[in-house]
Order: structure tokens, then C-alpha cells, then sequence
């Protein structure tokens, strides 16, 4: 899914920003993009501009709708499997409050275990914490803060 995700999102800006800026190679200070993009854009040629601006215009958003699809799909087949085990087990037992509760457990259940893999990432390498940049000492803090943040609130929020 996140391959999904980076390629829409490198049709868009990438290619997008070649395909919509008029004026890209004739810039005397490029910026960081046009230093990015290949030499084939370059000659500026009509169809290589027609390829890129249908993957910027229709690829690039058809990856990110088909990650959201990926997930909507794997949340709705998770959702049916706890309304088969239901008692009833009826397609409109979704709508009931005790399955509704344990599709929602599936976000505590996350957010438990995001806190314990948070938790064992600041133990585990507490003894390298010497060598470590200081923004990747915050990165473990702060995915630890933001894992507690998630534990706390799911369960207030239930």
C-alpha cells in the first residue's frame, strides 16, 4: 500500500510539476525538482509532456484511490468477519452496538501495540543513544509520545 502511495504521489509532484511549469529548463537557478528529472525531459517534446501529464493527471491520483481502496476493503472484510462471528450473523448486525464496539477494539488493539513496539524501540537502543543524531533520538520520543497519546485516548473515546 505504500508503494501505492509514493508512486501516486511521485506521478503528481514530479511529473506534474514538469508537465504544468511552462518554464522549467529555462530557470538560471533550478529548484530541487527540475534537478531530480530525467534527461529525457530535457528536449521538452510533445509527447513525452502527453505521457507525463496523463500519469500526473490520471495515474498519480488512481495510486492514491486504489491505497484507499486497499485499506477500505481490508477494514470492511475485518468489519464482516466479527459480524459472521456474531451471533446473529446477519449483514445488518454491523449496526449493532456490541459489534460496533468490537470493530472499534481492533483500533485499541493497535494502538496497545504500537505503544509496546514504541516502548521496546527505546530499551532496545538505549545503549546507542550516544551515537544517534539528535533527530533520531526525537524521532523515538516522539513516535513514543504520539503511541501513549493513542492508548490513552482510544480507550476514553470507546
Amino acid at each position: 500500500m505504500c508503494w501505492w502511495v509514493f508512486t501516486g504521489l511521485t506521478h503528481m509532484i514530479l511529473e506534474g510539476y514538469f508537465v504544468f511549469s511552462p518554464e522549467f529548463f529555462k530557470q538560471k537557478n533550478p529548484t530541487y525538482l527540475a534537478e531530480v528529472c530525467d534527461s529525457r525531459y530535457v528536449g521538452r517534446d510533445s509527447a513525452v509532456i502527453a505521457v507525463e501529464g496523463r500519469n500526473a493527471v490520471l495515474e498519480g491520483p488512481a495510486c492514491i484511490l486504489a491505497a484507499y481502496a486497499i485499506l477500505f476493503i481490508a477494514f470492511l472484510t475485518l468489519a464482516m468477519v466479527i459480524v459472521g462471528w456474531h451471533e446473529g450473523g446477519s449483514i445488518f448486525g454491523i449496526f449493532e452496538e456490541d459489534v460496533i464496539k468490537s470493530i472499534l477494539s481492533i483500533f485499541i488493539t493497535y494502538a496497545v501495540l504500537n505503544f509496546i513496539q514504541a516502548t521496546l524501540d527505546i530499551i532496545l537502543s538505549f545503549s546507542t543513544w550516544g551515537s544517534l543524531n539528535p533527530t533520531q533520538i526525537l524521532r523515538y520520543l516522539l513516535k513514543f509520545i504520539i503511541a501513549t497519546f493513542w492508548v490513552v485516548i482510544f480507550p476514553i473515546c470507546y
